[in-house]
């Protein structure tokens, strides 16, 4: 095709793909709770609502529902008055009791005695669990509190243990990743090289691929050693079983720094439509047309358009957006 269909049909490649967050490369560098940091920083004055207690008692016996409505009420804490969010302790009590996923009612306990000021509180909270049932999670949550304290010594110490019990703790590897990006409190970066340092540590521990993963993308984008970040990455590619939408974010960021050749070197030959979802498939396509590999790309996406059970593609994409794909890639072909 001539350059002027070429880009056209790059331009249709990158509409309608989602960015896949829960496992999205950029979002494990901003993630720790999933709670909005507004009760810590807002300015806004607070403005009354009545406290809904009827609704939360309701949801008493649903640890789903429970959940979920203190996790979105923490989140509009900024403006919610005292009194509202000292009921948001004893929603977390009962939800303590009922939930079976017990390291995030720990996390929303500890996060509203924080919006109640309660520092030392959610401290020993979290000590207390901690002494019974260590996890990463929560010797997580006690690095955060040392944030808050300014400790960056401790907070190091901590997520050092929380690693060694989980190396691929996303939240835990972001905090990692910051406090050895800075050198707090200035905030001033660190060397690269006492970063790289940083990072290599947790990269040494048994069964750790995430790390591995931020390290590779650092090669690539910042310490200029694309072919040790390649090889990291083919490591990983061929070693763990990464989530469709980690691959998605590591192809989708080769290709933005004009790493084509890259893509289709570490997947061209293993990519599989089950296996890697579709989206995977489009920018391999895409990758594919900017090498001017024009009969690749075409057959790529008779692949794709050929899947039988396009439900299983993906189990968390609806019917309507799986159908749109199907749309668009029978678009693409044509225009090839």
């Amino acid at each position: 095709i001539n350059c002027e269909w070429r880009m056209r049909l790059l331009r249709l490649l990158s509409l309608g793909t989602p960015t896949l967050t829960r496992s999205h490369v950029h979002t494990m560098y901003m993630r720790t709770h999933h709670i909005s940091s507004s009760y810590f920083f807002s300015s806004s004055s607070p403005t009354q609502h009545p406290p809904p207690r009827k609704k939360l008692s309701t949801l008493w016996n649903d640890p789903e529902a429970l959940y979920n409505a203190i996790h979105t009420e923490l989140n509009n804490s900024a403006n919610r008055d005292s009194v509202f969010l000292s009921t948001l302790v004893d929603a977390t009590q009962r939800l303590m009791e009922i939930d079976p996923i017990r390291d995030r009612a720990v996390s929303l306990r500890s996060l509203a005695l924080l919006v109640n000021d309660d520092i030392d509180g959610a401290q020993n909270f979290l000590a207390e669990e901690l002494a019974s049932n260590p996890t990463a999670h929560i010797y997580m949550s006690m690095a955060y509190l040392s944030v808050m304290k300014k400790d960056y010594n401790e907070v190091k110490r901590l997520l050092w243990e929380a690693l060694q019990l989980d190396p691929n703790h996303e939240s835990s590897l972001v905090m990692w990743n910051d406090v050895h990006r800075h050198q707090y409190p200035k905030k001033k970066l660190t060397s690269e090289e006492d970063y790289v340092k940083g990072l290599e540590k947790v990269c040494s521990l048994p069964n750790s691929w995430r790390m591995k993963l931020m390290l590779a993308r650092y090669y690539y984008l910042v310490g200029e050693k694309p072919a040790l970040g390649k090889e990291m990455f083919r490591e990983l590619i061929e070693k763990y079983s990464l989530d469709q939408s980690t691959i998605y974010a590591m192809v989708g960021e080769l290709e933005e720094i004009g790493r084509a050749q890259d893509v289709v070197d570490l997947i061209g030959n293993i990519y599989r439509v089950l296996d890697h979802g579709p989206y995977v498939g489009l920018k391999l396509a895409s990758c594919y047309i900017q090498l001017s590999r024009d009969a690749e790309a075409r057959a790529l996406l008779d692949r794709i358009s050929e899947v039988t059970v396009p439900e299983k593609i993906h189990p968390n994409i609806s019917k309507e957006i799986i159908a749109g794909i199907f749309e668009a890639v029978e678009h693409h072909k044509k225009v090839l």
